[in-house]
């Protein structure tokens, strides 16, 4: 299990969304888009490894999008927190993507490179410079929290086929 204290993922440096091909909980994790809702649709975000991903491209039932910054003190406090997540649910239909969409130098895709491979990220890491799909999946909404034991509960729930 992942360690309790994962932390308060904050939106404008951290949000983690929730979406699945099953209905769970509509809204009660995002009032912008319902959990269960198709994915936003997006092209050709460079990723950390070399390659594109698009929203098409995706074939896992549960995805956990994760708004990340390089520079936040709060993603660096649970970046060990987050490769245990995706390690957890390996083997399962289950897929996170971290998508950085900060403009600092320290958070653009030539220092997301370095920053996944000093923290060993096992997951997709992408740049969305122009920040759509954060407002498409947000509003732009500081207020939006998530702790890790949320993120934990609706994957499970996703996988069992409960709503």
């Amino acid at each position: 299990m992942l360690q309790q204290n994962l932390g308060v993922i904050l939106s404008t440096a951290l949000v983690a969304v929730l979406l699945c091909a099953n209905a769970l909980y509509g809204g009660k994790y995002n009032t912008v888009v319902d959990i269960g809702a198709p994915m936003p649709q997006f092209r050709n975000l460079p990723a950390t490894d070399g390659t594109t991903l698009s929203s098409k491209d995706i074939r896992e039932d549960v995805v956990v999008l994760v708004f990340l910054a390089n520079h936040c003190p709060w993603v660096k406090g649970m970046n060990g927190d987050l490769v245990k997540l995706v390690d957890e649910f390996k083997g399962q239909s289950v897929r996170v993507i971290g998508v950085s969409v900060n403009l600092r130098q320290e958070d653009r895709l030539p220092a997301m490179k370095e920053y996944a491979a000093r923290y060993k990220y096992n997951f997709t890491y992408v740049f969305d410079e122009s920040g759509k799909l954060q407002h498409k999946l947000t509003g732009d909404d500081p207020n939006k929290q998530y702790t890790n034991e949320d993120v934990e509960a609706a994957i499970q729930q996703m996988l069992s086929g409960s709503r």
